[in-house]
């Protein structure tokens, strides 16, 4: 016996009454086979009755006439005698996949079956940007791919960086593995890294060290002016691709003020320490504090030395890396005492960078937690120092991506969100 289930049209599937109606017509088949079979199932007991008392007369046995004749045995030929037990030992055993004589049947539902709703990832439950920290676990940052900074390959970087102060030519295809080491190490640990788009009109080989054209704060951006000429353009495409990432614009560097990031790192999360520099005046010292002040944010300015003069690099972060709540690698012979005995005041403690390695940027050190940090493969006196100290030190190599344009891991990383 063959059953076709009917649907229902198009416009109706889906509809919970609609479906309810269809598996009630169900049950109403399988009533209807039910009573088909309880029919079939008499018939053959009534040639069975038949059968059993035309043997009876055969033997002479007078069961009496009619088909209820079987009454008067008590049904007891009609009864299935129960097999006799066998000892437990020599039972046969159930097959394991032979299915009882009883069965459920499933119905299938006519509700149109729709996609479970996607698990939030961690990265769609947090925000955009935010965290006054220079040390919070490090969740999504921005860097720029040497394909990207350097439009033209090897031939750019032959013409541009002798006029952009690097100290030897470098290898672009080396930068860009180096480069992509680093993304690689970023992502092992969880951070979302966001590729800053070209901008060829604006920017040249410097634009690699995102750090220094913004700095974020829990409040928005600042776009900060560069101190450094030709780096000028700059600000103006990191601003860009904020905004078309929604990331607020809580204030600009404007006029005669220069302020670098590389000058800038957070102390706690209402204190800046800013420095002063060849590439950050008293102008642009002037702007971020008012900006900061209006959002709770306090400024302790820090005055750096001459060293080698306006042609060097010198930055506040040449010199300190804040790498946990009151821990930090320093160098102290380039810090104003003032500004130590204000760590000092806070309790933090200051690890001394080997000073064999503070030409190769030891100093310069990235948190990517308040546990681990991200450091220059060189420096392996630095990597054991900050070990000694507690620290899970991962390095990456950078020769040609950092050493060769005088910066280090913190100048290549624009962190967006810290928590």
């Amino acid at each position: 016996m063959r059953f076709v289930a009917v649907w229902p049209p198009k416009e109706h599937r889906g509809d919970h009454s609609r479906a309810m109606f269809i598996v009630t017509q169900l049950q109403v088949e399988v009533r209807h086979v039910q009573g088909l079979l309880h029919v079939v199932h008499h018939r053959a007991h009534d040639r069975g009755s038949d059968h059993h008392r035309r043997r009876a007369a055969a033997a002479g046995d007078d069961l009496g006439e009619g088909r209820h004749a079987h009454r008067a045995r008590g049904h007891n030929h009609l009864r299935r005698r129960a097999p006799r037990r066998l000892p437990h030992a020599h039972r046969p055993q159930r097959h394991p996949h032979r299915h009882r004589r009883c069965r459920t049947v499933h119905l299938r539902s006519t509700r149109p079956l729709t996609p479970k709703p996607r698990q939030a990832s961690r990265a769609d439950t947090l925000p955009m940007f935010g965290g006054n920290s220079s040390c919070g676990t490090l969740r999504r940052a921005i860097v720029k791919l040497p394909q990207d900074a350097i439009c033209g390959g090897q031939r750019a970087a032959s013409e541009q960086w002798r006029a952009l102060g690097f100290v030897d030519e470098p290898d672009y295809a080396e930068a860009a593995r180096e480069c992509a080491a680093l993304v690689a190490c970023l992502q092992a640990h969880g951070v979302e890294v966001l590729q800053l788009p070209p901008a060829p009109d604006l920017t040249n080989m410097d634009s690699l060290y995102v750090y220094d054209p913004v700095f974020m704060t829990s409040s928005g951006a600042i776009i900060l002016r560069m101190g450094k000429e030709k780096r000028r353009g700059e600000p103006a495409a990191l601003k860009q691709f904020l905004v078309d990432n929604k990331v607020p614009i809580l204030g600009e560097i404007t006029g005669d003020g220069t302020l670098e990031g590389g000058d800038i790192c957070w102390l706690d999360s209402k204190t800046v320490a800013v420095g002063l520099t060849y590439r950050s005046n008293i102008e642009g010292v002037s702007q971020v504090t008012k900006i900061l002040s209006g959002v709770g944010i306090s400024v302790f300015p820090v005055q750096l030395p001459h060293y080698k003069g306006s042609a060097d690099l010198l930055h506040l972060l040449s010199c300190i890396s804040i790498l946990a709540p009151h821990v930090a690698i320093v160098h102290k012979p380039l810090l104003p005492v003032c500004f130590l005995q204000e760590m000092q005041r806070r309790g933090f403690k200051l690890i001394d960078c080997p000073p064999e390695e503070f030409g190769t940027s030891g100093c310069n050190v990235e948190a990517l937690s308040p546990s681990k940090c991200l450091l220059l493969q060189n420096n392996v006196r630095t990597q054991q120092v900050l070990a000694q100290n507690g620290f899970d030190v991962h390095t990456f190599k950078g020769d040609e991506l950092c050493i060769k344009g005088c910066a280090g891991p913190t100048c290549t990383i624009q962190p967006l969100l810290r928590t």
